[in-house]
């Protein structure tokens, strides 16, 4: 096994790895991350996690475009995960990857101020945690749907 290093023209195919190399040049954090996490990348839960804690901290420094990239990615993952071994049912990961990806999705148009869009996007959320049953995900889209009305009673007082 080789290590991949931030040159690496593999890493370079990465559309986030680009968007940060853009910010930061080429010994970007996310370069040096992803090297060492590369060893580790034939396990789509670390691959989720990665995605998860890179929309964390591009949401934090405020990188939108770092963000769509990531929930396009998420989602393109719950995509390809396909049904679960069980059979679906209450524990379907697929579903559960699927409302992840739209959560991220609506919090990434609400620090867009894309509110017209975070709405819509809510709105389909939220039916989907009523139709598949999931809780959590309920309780994360009300709460998203709240930071939403707060942005927009902030916005037109």
């Amino acid at each position: 096994m080789r290590l991949l290093t931030g040159e690496d023209p593999g890493l370079g195919r990465d559309p986030i790895l680009k968007e940060d190399r853009h910010f930061h040049g080429p010994s970007s954090p996310a370069s040096s991350a992803a090297a060492s996490a590369a060893l580790l990348s034939s396990s789509p839960t670390l691959r989720i996690v990665e995605l998860e804690l890179t929309h964390d901290t591009c949401i934090a420094t405020g990188r939108t475009s770092c963000t769509l990239l990531v929930c396009q990615q998420l989602a393109s993952i719950a995509t390809r995960h396909g049904p679960s071994p069980a059979g679906g049912g209450a524990g379907g990961t697929e579903v559960d990857l699927e409302l992840e990806a739209a959560c991220r999705h609506v919090h990434t148009l609400i620090a867009a101020t894309c509110f017209p869009q975070a709405a819509a996007a809510a709105k389909a959320l939220f039916t989907a945690c009523c139709h598949h049953n999931r809780q959590l995900y309920h309780v994360r889209c009300l709460l998203l749907m709240a930071l939403l009305h707060l942005h927009e009673i902030v916005k037109y007082p």
